[in-house]
C-alpha cells in the first residue's frame, strides 16, 4: 500500500546530478566572476558522475564554462578591464591549442583523463591558498594594534583573490611591461601550455592563468577581465573541437549552463565585493578532496 505505485516513473539520478550541478555551478560562478574565474573544477565532479564519462563530462564541463566565462567577460569588457593586447597573445594560442587537443583527446583512455584532472584540480589549489594565506597575513597586520600606520590600513592589491582593489579604492591599473620578444615568446607558452590542458581536463584553468599574468605586470581589475575574456574564447575552441564526437551534452549544457550563465553575469558586476580568505581557503581544500578522489578513481579503475 505504502509502496512505489505501479507505472510511476522512477526518478533518473543523472538529472539528480545535474541538478545539483546546476546549483553549485550557479554559485560558484557567482563567486569566480568577482575575481575573474569560473571555479569550473567544483561543476566537473558531478558531470562525471552524471553523464558516466570522463571525456563526455570534461567537453561538456569546456562548453558550460566558457559560457560562464563569456558572461563575465562581457561585463568586464563593459568597465574597460579587458587588456586586448594579453588577448592576442596569450588567449589565439590558448584557443588554438585547446582545440586541437580537444579532438585528440577522444584517443585517449578514460582513465587517463581523470588522471590528468585529478591532478590539475590539486595544482589549481595551490595559487588559492598562497592567496588567502597572503590575505590572512594582510588582516593580521592591518589589524595588529601595534602598527596603525595609515599606509598599511588597507590590503595590497596584490594581496587580494584575483589581485582586485579593497572595496572603495580607486582603480590605479600597473603599467605592463613594454613588450619584448621574449616576453611575448612567454605569454604564447603560456596560452599553449594551459590552452592544450584546458582541452583534454575540459577546465578553462584560470586559477593558473591569472597569477600568470599578475606576474607579467597587468593591473588587477585587467587581469581578471582580461582572464575571463581569455576563458571565453579557449572554452568555446576546446568544445567546438568535442562537439564532432558527440561528447557535449546538450542537456548538460541547458541546464547547468543556465545556472552558471546567471551566476556569472550577477558575480561580474560584484567584483569589489571579494570573498575572504576563508573562502578561498575552502575552495582550496575541496579541491584538493576532489582531485584526490579523481586520482584514486582512475587508479582503481586502470
Amino acid at each position: 500500500m505504502f509502496g512505489p505505485q505501479a507505472g510511476a516513473a522512477a526518478i533518473d539520478p543523472a538529472l539528480v546530478w545535474l541538478v545539483a550541478a546546476a546549483l553549485v555551478s550557479g554559485i560558484m560562478a557567482y563567486v569566480g566572476a568577482m575575481v575573474g574565474l569560473v571555479l569550473g573544477q567544483f561543476r566537473l565532479p558531478l558531470l562525471v558522475v552524471a553523464l558516466g564519462s570522463a571525456p563526455a563530462a570534461a567537453a561538456s564541463n569546456l562548453a558550460i564554462s566558457s559560457l560562464g566565462a563569456g558572461t563575465g567577460a562581457f561585463a568586464h569588457a563593459r568597465e574597460g578591464r579587458v587588456e586586448l593586447r594579453l588577448l592576442l597573445s596569450i588567449g589565439v594560442p590558448s584557443a588554438i591549442a585547446a582545440y586541437v587537443s580537444s579532438r585528440s583527446v577522444e584517443k585517449l583512455e578514460a582513465w587517463w583523463i581523470e588522471a590528468v584532472i585529478g591532478a590539475t584540480l590539486l595544482i589549481s589549489a595551490l595559487p588559492l591558498t598562497r592567496r588567502a594565506m597572503k590575505i590572512h597575513r594582510s588582516s593580521a597586520t592591518t589589524s595588529s594594534p601595534a602598527d596603525p600606520s595609515p599606509a598599511k590600513s588597507s590590503p595590497a592589491k596584490s594581496d587580494l583573490p584575483g589581485g582586485d582593489a579593497p572595496p572603495g579604492a580607486t582603480d590605479s591599473p600597473a603599467e605592463p611591461p613594454r613588450l619584448r620578444g621574449g616576453l611575448l615568446a612567454l605569454e604564447v607558452l603560456i596560452g599553449v601550455a594551459l590552452g592544450a590542458l584546458s582541452g583534454v581536463v575540459g577546465l578553462l584553468l584560470g586559477t593558473l592563468r591569472l597569477p600568470a599574468m599578475l606576474r607579467l605586470g597587468v593591473s588587477a581589475p585587467k587581469a581578471a577581465g582580461t582572464n575571463m575574456a581569455i576563458g571565453f574564447f579557449t572554452g568555446v575552441a576546446g568544445a567546438l573541437g568535442a562537439i564532432g564526437s558527440g561528447r557535449v551534452s546538450l542537456l548538460a549544457f541547458a541546464t547547468v549552463g543556465g545556472a552558471t550563465f546567471v551566476g556569472a553575469w550577477l558575480g561580474a558586476k560584484r567584483t569589489k565585493s571579494l570573498p575572504t580568505a576563508r573562502h578561498l581557503a575552502l575552495i582550496a581544500i575541496v579541491l584538493v578532496a576532489v582531485g584526490v578522489w579523481l586520482i584514486s578513481k582512475a587508479i582503481a579503475g586502470r
